[in-house]
C-alpha cells in the first residue's frame, strides 16, 4: 500500500492537476482540510472520490486555520502512524515523479526512508498558462516541468517511508530516522516543487493569503519565513530562480517526466 497525504487550504488552481496526477501514482490518498472556503473539497470528491478527507484539528477559536509548524507536524505524524505501508506527506506544490511504478522502486522487505531533494521548476511569465482543469494536467506538466529547473534553490528534503512516522524536524524537511535506514530517492524518484509555476497573479495571491493564518510566534522564531515575504520579495525570488535555472538534461529525470506524462494519456 502506498499513500500520499496532503494538507489543503484553498487550492482550487493546483488541485485538479495535482489530484489527477497523483491518483495514478499512489494506491490511496488522505486530504487534511485546513478550513478551505473555496471549492477545494468539492474538487477532491469529484476527482478522487475514494480518498479520505479529514478536517484538521489545528483551528483557532474563530474557526480559522492555525498554521503553527510544530502543531501541523505533530498532526501529520499522527496521521502517518495510522497509515500502513509507504507514505509521503506532500504540499499541493510538490510532485513525485518516478521512472516506473512505485511498487518496482520501493523496498518492501525492510523499513526504509527515501529522501527526495526538491527540484524547483519555473517558466517565463510569457509562456501559456494551462487552464485549471483535470483534463489539462498533461499540458500543465509538459509546459512547466520540462522547460527550466533550479536544482539547489530549496533546502531540505521530503521523505517517502514505511516507518511508523517520519520523525520529522519542524517543517518536515529533515528526519531523525537513523542514517543507515535513509536512502536517496534518486535516480528513480524525483520531487518537483512548483511554488513559482505558473507565475501568475492567482499564484501570487495564493502565497500571500497563507501568512494571514500563521501566528506571529512563527515569524519571530524564524520559521515559515518565506510565507511572510512581500509581493516585491516574491517577485525578486521568482526572477532569481528564472535567471539561475537551466534546461533539464538528467536522463533519469527526463525519463521520469516522460513516464509521468504518459500515465495521463
Amino acid at each position: 500500500m502506498t499513500t500520499v497525504i496532503t494538507n489543503i487550504f484553498n487550492e482550487e488552481y493546483y488541485l485538479p492537476f495535482w489530484l489527477t496526477y497523483h491518483k495514478q501514482i499512489f494506491d490511496n490518498g488522505i486530504v487534511v482540510d485546513y478550513c478551505s472556503t473555496d471549492r477545494s473539497m468539492e474538487i477532491v470528491r469529484e476527482i478522487c472520490p475514494h480518498w479520505t478527507i479529514r478536517k484538521t484539528r489545528n483551528v483557532t477559536p474563530e474557526g480559522k486555520p492555525y498554521f503553527h509548524s510544530a502543531c501541523n507536524d505533530i498532526e501529520a505524524m499522527e496521521i502517518e502512524t495510522e497509515t500502513p505501508g509507504y507514505k509521503i506527506f506532500l504540499n499541493t506544490t510538490e510532485w513525485l515523479l518516478t521512472t516506473k511504478p512505485l511498487k518496482e522502486i520501493l523496498n518492501t522487505k525492510t523499513e526504509t526512508c527515501y529522501r527526495l531533494k526538491p527540484i524547483t521548476n519555473v517558466a517565463a511569465v510569457t509562456d501559456k498558462v494551462p487552464i485549471s482543469l483535470k483534463g489539462n494536467t498533461r499540458e500543465f506538466m509538459q509546459r512547466g516541468f520540462g522547460t527550466r529547473i533550479h536544482e539547489t534553490y530549496r533546502v531540505g528534503w521530503r521523505f517517502i517511508h514505511n516507518f511508523k512516522n517520519g520523525r520529522y524536524h519542524t517543517g518536515r524537511h529533515f528526519t531523525d530516522h537513523p542514517k543507515e535506514f535513509v536512502k536517496e530517492g534518486g535516480p528513480e524518484m524525483f520531487l518537483v516543487w512548483s511554488a513559482f509555476y505558473p507565475w501568475t497573479e492567482e499564484i501570487i495571491e495564493r502565497k500571500l493569503q497563507i501568512k494571514n493564518n500563521i501566528p506571529e510566534t512563527e515569524r519571530v522564531a524564524g520559521r515559515c519565513y518565506q510565507h511572510f515575504w512581500s509581493r516585491g520579495k516574491m517577485q525578486s525570488e521568482y526572477e532569481k530562480i528564472l535567471r539561475e535555472s537551466v534546461v533539464p538534461t538528467n536522463k533519469k529525470y527526463l525519463l521520469a517526466l516522460e513516464y509521468s506524462k504518459n500515465m495521463l494519456d
